[in-house]
């Protein structure tokens, strides 16, 4: 499990940033004696995915420093999306894969320059199915390829692709997530409930068809988590499913 402390050290001259609470004072507020210094908050059991869906939820504008070991890291918010990100010399995409590989650290707020424009295209959902493809390239030891050629797939391959958390929680995708969430924990559900009464083990993945003929690809996760993915017309899943043993 990821597992991040958030720490937060506002200042007076300095816009909202990455997951400060704005709020409104009151007269009541204007009277009441202020603390000096900032504030220390931690988030148990937050993950670095979870901060990150929070400050594209919120729509938040600034910068956080992500810090794991002797790594460092930055990530740029604006609009919802993530913007820009750097470690060390690198910067883009690659440096925004690399932060969302971490498995632990600390998450604070920071002031940085601002980029003269975004490195960062990839909605921030589809950077997180990255991130869940290449983990899982690391664990097999080979990279999920697509049959047709010699690049691995990418979010754009799928019309609708959802990742979901053993607690029921969207944890990435785009497209229709809650219908295919809803569908996926309904498969999983009745595929669980077949196997306890044939006494097998429990439903490791599923691949069909919908009612409109599109092809639906679901899979469970030795973490817990499961994955559906309704890829776009033309787009090959054979070596995916041949990777998977399916």
């Amino acid at each position: 499990m990821r597992e991040f402390e958030k720490t937060s050290q506002p200042r007076a001259d300095k816009p909202s940033g990455v997951g400060e609470r704005v709020s409104v004072p009151t007269d009541a507020d204007a009277r009441a004696p202020r603390p000096a210094g900032g504030f220390r908050a931690t988030l148990e059991n937050a993950g670095l995915w979870d901060l990150v869906q929070l400050n594209c939820g919120g729509r938040a504008r600034g910068a956080a420093c992500i810090r794991s070991g002797l790594r460092t890291g930055h990530l740029y918010f604006a609009d919802g999306q993530i913007v820009h990100a750097t470690v060390g010399d690198v910067d883009g995409e690659r440096a925004a894969l690399d932060i969302l590989s971490w498995q632990h650290g600390t998450w604070q707020s920071c002031d940085m320059p601002w980029p003269a424009r975004p490195s960062i295209t990839t909605p921030w959902q589809g950077l997180l199915l990255r991130a869940a493809q290449q983990e899982d390239e690391a664990r097999s030891g080979q990279p999920v390829r697509a049959a047709s050629g010699n690049s691995s797939y990418r979010p754009a391959d799928f019309e609708h692709a959802v990742r979901v958390d053993p607690h029921g929680t969207v944890v990435a995708g785009h497209g229709r997530t809650d219908e295919l969430a809803a569908l996926a924990a309904y498969v999983c559900r009745v595929g669980d409930l077949i196997g306890t009464l044939l006494g097998i083990d429990k439903l490791v993945a599923v691949d069909g068809s919908l009612a409109d003929g599109t092809s639906c690809l679901i899979l469970r996760r030795s973490s817990g988590d499961v994955l559906a993915l309704r890829p776009r017309e033309g787009v090959d899943l054979r070596q995916l499913k041949t990777q998977l043993q399916l």
